[in-house]
């Protein structure tokens, strides 16, 4: 019939790590550019957070520039969208293209379901 690929990404934990905080970096430096870019787009001028090398950005943890935790978001939800077309190409590549690929196999919620009958 078909194929389910992974589910629910926003509850797996997050990765801090060394390698992570590279393929952030990486990711950054892809959009912004530039540090000055980066900067002027995130105000960093502003109490003095400006970054001066690419090495000096952290993954924010707890509160931080609202640009670097905004862009930590952006940076997550790409990396699970990549992983999660990943997984859709292998398949797509191996199965007939009758088959559908899903990453959620919960069937459909009807009205009894969701309200219970009342007792009788």
């Amino acid at each position: 019939m078909g194929w389910q690929i992974d589910n629910e990404y926003g509850y797996a934990l997050m990765s801090y790590d060394d390698e992570t905080r590279g393929q952030f970096r990486q990711w950054l430096k892809a959009k912004y550019g530039t540090l000055d870019n980066l900067n002027a787009r995130w105000t960093t001028a502003y109490w003095s957070q400006t970054y001066d090398d690419w090495n000096e950005i952290p993954i924010p943890v707890g509160g931080h520039n609202p640009g670097l935790m905004l862009e930590w978001k952006r940076f997550v939800t790409t990396t699970w969208a990549d992983y999660q077309q990943n997984q859709i190409d292998v398949l797509r590549a191996h199965v007939e293209p009758r088959q559908f690929i899903t990453g959620n196999f919960m069937g459909f919620l009807t009205a009894s379901i969701i309200t219970p009958s009342p007792s009788r």
